[in-house]
């Protein structure tokens, strides 16, 4: 799992790339990394929140998430990011083939 990170800038728009980092296999960080988020997610997609998870379609919405600082995640400073999380085959037993494409636009503000 990759995660690119733009970071909204008033002046000159999006600076991509801001943050780029790749996370390893999809369920560990889906179990491990950002479980109170997958959580949150899997209430409102519907969704299970055990790997490996099924191909589909999940859908989403709008929704104010509180979270703790996260392991292995850097805090970022407030702002809005646009967030393009893609996830793929590692393994080298397996085709290094996209399995999966997500973006989320999110706001880091005080509480």
């Amino acid at each position: 799992m990759t995660l690119d990170i733009a970071r909204w800038d008033t002046v000159s728009g999006w600076r991509n790339h801001f943050l780029v980092m790749t996370l390893g296999e999809l369920c560990f960080v889906y179990e491990d990394v950002v479980a109170d988020i997958v959580k949150y997610i899997a209430e409102i997609a519907g969704i299970t929140t055990k790997c490996p998870l099924l191909d589909g379609t999940y859908g989403g919405e709008n929704g104010v998430v509180q979270l703790a600082p996260l392991r292995h995640f850097p805090s970022l400073p407030y702002g809005r990011y646009k967030v393009h999380i893609l996830v793929g085959y590692m393994k080298p037993s397996r085709q290094k083939e996209l399995r999966a494409c997500l973006k989320v636009i999110a706001d880091v503000v005080p509480k």
